[in-house]
């Protein structure tokens, strides 16, 4: 259940890819995510998924989730005790259990991951065309895998986060004719929740925190009237 910048990406894009066919990297939020905490210093903790044991080169398609213990009732009670007074907790709580409850059929993590995401995706009225890298018939590595699956889709925009500037190459993406845009994902949300004077920890956390904080309709018109555009 991502931070709300995931979201305002799918928000923004026409098509949607689900990049599982990447190595996981350890301290990435692929099997975990933060929310709020009324205990710890920084006022935050961890929902992790517990995973069996990978290789540290593994890709994020190939991992599985350890069901030795049921884990989704620890998650369920931190998720209670952080958003319990929360002004629409009662409004979503209950459809988390229901999530959490069908998530118990997945073994893949990336499976389970995905139905998450759509969840939310439901909640927010984000409609998008979506795609599994893994079942694209493209290969390649880190920006030209990017480049190749936006080419096969026909794609005349790549939308990447400000983390891409690490690897992206955009003479490449240029040499294709395709135009690479960088999405300031934290400025972005702070423009759209202007009006709203909220903690900006919101943002860094899952979306559950916006979810249990901002009435429904709301968080729908944001997403829906983002004032960032790629044409």
């Amino acid at each position: 259940m991502p931070w709300a910048g995931y979201f305002l990406k799918m928000a923004a894009c026409d098509v949607f890819v689900f990049h599982d066919n990447v190595q996981i990297t350890k301290a990435g939020p692929t099997r975990r995510v933060k929310i709020a905490s009324r205990h710890s210093i920084d006022k935050t903790q961890w929902l992790t998924v517990p995973l069996k044991k990978h290789s540290d080169f593994a890709l994020i398609k190939d991992l599985e989730i350890s069901w030795e213990s049921d884990w989704t009732k620890n998650h369920l009670n931190q998720i209670k005790d952080a958003y319990c007074q929360c002004p629409y907790f009662s409004d979503f709580f209950s459809k988390i259990v229901d999530w959490y409850l069908e998530a118990k059929r997945f073994t893949s993590l990336s499976e389970m991951n995905v139905f998450f995401i759509k969840q939310i995706m439901n909640e927010l009225d984000i409609k998008k065309e979506m795609h599994i890298s893994s079942k694209l018939p493209v290969s390649g590595k880190a920006s030209a895998y990017n480049l190749a699956i936006t080419k096969h889709l026909n794609g005349t925009h790549y939308l990447s986060g400000l983390g891409g500037d690490n690897y992206q190459d955009e003479i490449d993406f240029v040499s294709q004719d395709v135009h690479l845009v960088r999405m300031d994902s934290v400025a972005e949300l702070n423009l759209l929740f202007l009006e709203i004077e909220i903690p900006k920890l919101y943002f860094s956390n899952s979306l559950l925190e916006l979810i249990f904080n901002i009435d429904k309709k709301k968080l729908k018109e944001i997403f829906s009237c983002s004032k960032f555009n790629i044409h």
